[in-house]
């Protein structure tokens, strides 16, 4: 039993990082897939996730989460959004102890009718307040999260080492970082898909600064999130643990660069 457990994390683990390999995503591949097979491949990750979240609500012979060490709720956000999974599953899926994850909002077609729909970011927020409270050796998450989110889990994975963001705008508020430097003393890794919004700079290299001093190991932004002058000081309190840097950086920030590799060079 525990076996099983584990390759159901690891798959948990990779779904997302493997996306567009996975047939169940859109795509060109994605259209010679039978539908009979697609349907299958999107119930088995519906049960996966199931599986995970009733662990949580101790609906399960076996804590399962207590295994995983990485959750992608990106993944989960996938799983809601496909069609299969809304026209074929989703009741099923919304059934029994996971009821109280349906939420809805109401949307208008193009005719003027109105309809529900899934309200994804409720469900994933729901879901995720849930799962981290029985997931003790999480070592890793990701998604779409907020700084609401993340104030409330972070003490709950003292084991977490490595965060993935969708928008940075998470890390606006102070209590984010301050909340990973007092129960997170392993983390060590930062990823960042892009952010939007005023005073980047200064927000992200608050962020930075917050951190225990010389615990960043890995940054990699992916998009131009504004970090400057202000980041590229906050990074030499860095210098000594920092191993891999990938930053996009927009022409203003160009100029600032000098400040970054100074800070490196007296490490």
């Amino acid at each position: 039993m525990k076996g099983s457990v584990e390759i159901n994390a690891y798959k948990l683990t990779n779904l997302n990082r493997a996306h567009h390999k996975s047939p169940v995503r859109g795509g060109g591949e994605d259209e010679a897939v039978p539908l009979a097979t697609r349907l299958l491949m999107v119930q088995k990750w519906s049960i996966l996730w199931k599986s995970i979240i009733a662990s949580s609500l101790e609906a399960t012979l076996f804590p399962y989460g207590r295994y995983i060490r990485a959750l992608d709720f990106r993944d989960l956000e996938n799983l809601l959004e496909d069609e299969q999974f809304k026209v074929k599953i989703s009741k099923q899926f919304f059934s029994g102890p996971l009821k109280q994850f349906y939420k809805y909002e109401m949307a208008t077609r193009g005719n003027g009718r109105k309809y529900e729909r899934l309200d994804i970011k409720s469900i994933v927020n729901a879901i995720g307040e849930v799962v981290t409270q029985h997931t003790p050796t999480l070592e890793m998450i990701s998604g779409r999260l907020t700084s609401s989110a993340l104030i409330r889990w972070v003490p709950r994975i003292p084991r977490l080492q490595e965060l993935e963001l969708y928008y940075g705008n998470a890390l606006v508020d102070e209590l984010v970082g301050g909340s990973i430097h007092e129960n997170c003393p392993n983390f060590n890794s930062l990823m960042i898909f892009s952010w939007y919004g005023q005073d980047r700079d200064h927000h992200f290299s608050q962020f930075v600064s917050s951190l225990r001093p010389h615990t960043l190991r890995k940054l990699e932004v992916i998009n131009d999130i504004g970090a400057s002058a202000e980041t590229f000081l906050a990074l030499g309190g860095h210098c000594q643990s920092l191993k891999e840097l990938k930053i996009c950086v927009s022409n203003d920030s160009l100029p600032h660069l000098s400040l970054l590799a100074g800070q490196f060079s007296r490490s």
